[in-house]
């Protein structure tokens, strides 16, 4: 049978390399120089690592800043022109909402005349008109504030004592 010679083989080439590697020892010193790296590791203060860690961590956050700075804000902030983001004004006599309140802001168009009636000073020139506007609303879907899109003027109406 060819597989029997085959393992057979096999079998006295092992038993062979494991007599030449029987009396090849390792260095006398081998032993003694793995103990002083194991015991160098462990008497090593792990706070430079840490240290080296809290390091790159800080300059990464330092140059994520950098960037930002340099890139600017994706909205503009305020200013002159068509682009001109307003701030939002907050709904007459809506409780503002929580600090742990989710928030959403979402698009609706809305009649010029339900934002006169909610108390509202708006300049159109015309109150049957339509205006689009980004509504603040609460995670209980109340609204909360809302920001004009198109160019009319919306500011809240002083109330008379």
């Amino acid at each position: 049978m060819k597989h029997d010679k085959d393992w057979s083989s096999l079998a006295e080439q092992l038993r062979r390399l494991a007599a030449e590697n029987a009396a090849a020892l390792p260095p006398a010193d081998l032993e003694a120089r793995v103990m002083r790296a194991v015991n160098s590791a462990a008497t090593r203060p792990p706070q430079r690592n840490l240290f080296r860690a809290r390091a790159a961590a800080t300059v990464f956050v330092v140059a994520i800043a950098a960037v930002l700075l340099v890139i600017g804000p994706a909205i503009p902030r305020g200013g002159q022109g068509p682009n001109r983001v307003q701030p939002f004004i907050q709904i007459p006599y809506v409780a503002p909402p929580a600090p742990y309140e989710r928030l959403a802001v979402v698009r609706r168009r809305m009649p010029v005349a339900a934002l006169i009636a909610a108390g509202f000073k708006v300049q159109a020139p015309d109150a049957g008109s339509i205006l689009d506007a980004e509504i603040l609303v609460g995670q209980d879907g109340r609204p909360l504030a809302l920001r004009p899109i198109s160019g009319t003027n919306v500011t809240r109406r002083r109330l008379q004592p």
